[in-house]
């Protein structure tokens, strides 16, 4: 095994932002290289190169973490055969919510723990996480009930979500709830649709109400 460093150092690559959400240019800020080589005599046979790089979006300037896996045989280098990893995990469009420090910390956490769930493509653990968030944001606002249906619907009677709102929670409880209960993955569609309703009223229930506009204090 040949080792190198910053073979790659300064090359510009396109993959997905984590904030931007978007793909960009990065920068390979540094790299650390791998390179295993088989021979039969002067021929060669195989070779191996795997490149650990840290890279700068050219954008919003955030860190990640990239791995590139490439191989040659006896017919060459294929410049499109090659394995990429980026880490964080993430999704195209999927960022985390701005301004999630205002999320009473019960909720924030399994929030967080739940994106990460979904940016890795972890369906179930996703899909249980979503009727976890669902019910730690029933248990954060005290809402009464036997059973998380009932909590729901209790939200509507004291004005903290509309009736529409709960019809949507009852769709993801349910989805929740055969993860939980059945073990069943979602297509992660739809696992990222009820992220966007329970993102949307994390918004609208902690996060606005405590935004202040620039002309509050203009009266």
């Amino acid at each position: 095994m040949d080792k190198k460093e910053n073979k790659y150092k300064g090359k510009v690559v396109k993959i997905l932002c984590n904030e931007c959400g978007t793909i960009t240019n990065h920068t390979i800020l540094h790299s650390q290289d791998q390179t295993i080589v088989e021979t039969e005599g002067e021929y060669l046979v195989w070779a191996e190169e795997t490149s650990y790089q840290i890279v700068e979006c050219n954008g919003c300037e955030s860190t990640s973490f990239r791995k590139y896996y490439t191989n040659i045989d006896m017919e060459g280098i294929d410049e499109d055969d090659f394995e990429e990893s980026v880490f964080p995990k993430r999704i195209s469009g999927r960022r985390i919510l701005k301004d999630n420090r205002y999320i009473p910390p019960l909720v924030r956490n399994i929030y967080l723990e739940t994106h990460d769930a979904i940016n890795n493509e972890l369906k179930v653990l996703t899909g249980i996480g979503i009727r976890a968030l669902t019910e730690a944001i029933c248990l954060e606002k005290k809402a009464k009930g036997n059973n998380l249906k009932e909590k729901i619907d209790s939200l509507v009677t004291t004005g903290d979500l509309t009736k529409a709102d709960s019809e949507i929670l009852h769709k993801i409880r349910n989805l929740g709830n055969k993860s939980t209960h059945e073990i069943q993955p979602h297509p992660i569609e739809d696992l990222s649709l009820a992220m966007d309703i329970l993102e949307h009223m994390m918004a609208g229930v902690y996060i606005y109400p405590k935004k202040k506009f620039s002309d509050d204090d203009q009266t």
